[in-house]
């Protein structure tokens, strides 16, 4: 679960152009709940990519627990760049 949510920057190309996009990644969260690795699993292009994974990287997470101990973990999740949600 997060436990804060970074909304990713919207690359001004793209929003010049009316570009949208999906991007989804994977990302492993450490035992602490800070993301500690981040792969692009669906591209929606570069610029969207860059501007997916920074959010994720900054991005908080409850961490896993096994047998009570905070565990890393892993996980997917979709960002979407869409124009109604950025003017």
């Amino acid at each position: 679960m997060r436990l804060n949510v970074v909304a990713p920057i919207y690359p001004a190309e793209a929003k010049a152009h009316r570009i949208q996009a999906d991007v989804t990644l994977a990302v492993t969260v450490s035992s602490d709940g800070r993301t500690s690795d981040v792969a692009v699993v669906k591209s929606g292009g570069p610029e969207f990519d860059r501007a997916a994974i920074d959010a994720a990287r900054a991005m908080t997470w409850k961490p896993a627990r096994k047998s009570g101990v905070a565990v890393p973990y892993r996980l997917q999740f979709a960002l979407r760049f869409r124009l109604e949600n950025n003017p």
